[in-house]
């Protein structure tokens, strides 16, 4: 097994692939692929050595996901703890919005858009707490009513999607024109004393999640779906406009630290990954012996890695 993972063998099997959209080899190649086959005693001792590094490996990478994911309970508290920090009173949303627009379908399956097309957007532009653009379907211009149009600025909010994440929104910080709304999202228009990123960070609170995940209706958790009375029914905790901006200051500061951090988390992911290439290159090319040295051996082969 950790022969047919090493970097070699791996290397062989990309040089005899094929297709463009889903690579594949074909039975006939991959048995025509040729492996050096040392003696069981060499074999077992090839397994032990690796099994000593790779637990290692394992152990570090756990790590890894476990500081990512309390980082990101870290992040929901704050955001928590931020919006309700000095209130009690709580209003319904719709108090703090002018007007609801909803898109349209346009049914069917397209590719994105490309260049100056018009596309509207899917749910996953949606889902990840930031707006992707990328993410929509070519709509022919004819059908098009300008009015979806998607703008910066613009809060969206997933009308229909998984419980985890239906009423999720984003705040559009930057889009290419000719974006339009579906028939599953929402824009918020706030009133003019709300501030956009507060009401955002409002929307992504813990508590105003479980409150929408809860009004969602539907029988499937793959696709739920909340209206908009019963969206701008949720409670929210208030702020006054000075406090608002405070807030968002304060989250910005968060932000900045959080990111930070899930950079240097991603950096230690990609090194592990590396290292481990280097471990099973080392062990099928001789050069892991079991010594103190191993260690200095594995570090020079990724050090050199692609």
């Amino acid at each position: 097994m950790w022969a047919i993972n090493s970097p070699g063998f791996h290397a062989r099997v990309v040089a005899q692939q094929s297709g463009t959209t889903r690579k594949r080899i074909a039975r006939k190649k991959l048995s025509a692929l040729t492996l050096p086959v040392p003696s069981l005693p060499e074999q077992r001792r090839i397994v032990d050595l690796l099994e000593d590094h790779l637990s290692r490996l394992d152990a570090a990478t756990a790590g890894l996901e476990s500081a990512s994911r309390r980082l990101a309970v870290f992040g929901r508290e704050s955001v928590q703890r931020a919006v309700t920090a000095g209130t009690t009173t709580e209003v319904a949303l719709g108090s703090l919005i002018e007007r609801v627009e909803a898109g349209k379908s346009f049914g069917g399956s397209a590719p994105p858009a490309t260049n100056d097309d018009w596309g509207v957007i899917k749910v996953s532009a949606m889902t990840w707490g930031e707006f992707r653009h990328q993410e929509n379907k070519a709509v022919p211009a004819a059908l098009v009513n300008q009015a979806y149009e998607i703008a910066p600025g613009d809060i969206l909010v997933s009308r229909a999607n998984t419980t985890a994440y239906v009423g999720a929104p984003v705040l559009v910080r930057s889009t290419p024109r000719r974006r339009l709304l579906s028939d599953k999202s929402l824009r918020l228009i706030p009133r003019n004393e709300v501030n956009r990123e507060w009401l955002v960070a409002v929307l992504s609170a813990p508590n105003t999640r479980r409150q929408i995940s809860a009004i969602a209706t539907g029988t499937s958790d793959s696709m739920r779906n909340v209206s908009q009375k019963n969206l701008l029914s949720v409670r929210v905790p208030l702020a006054s406009p000075e406090e608002q901006r405070s807030i968002v200051r304060r989250l910005a500061d968060v932000r900045v630290g959080a990111d930070r951090l899930a950079y240097e988390l991603n950096r230690g992911r990609a090194r592990a990954d590396v290292l481990r290439r280097a471990v099973l290159e080392a062990a099928f090319s001789g050069r892991l012996t079991g010594r103190s040295a191993d260690a200095e051996v594995v570090g020079e082969l990724a050090e050199v890695a692609p």
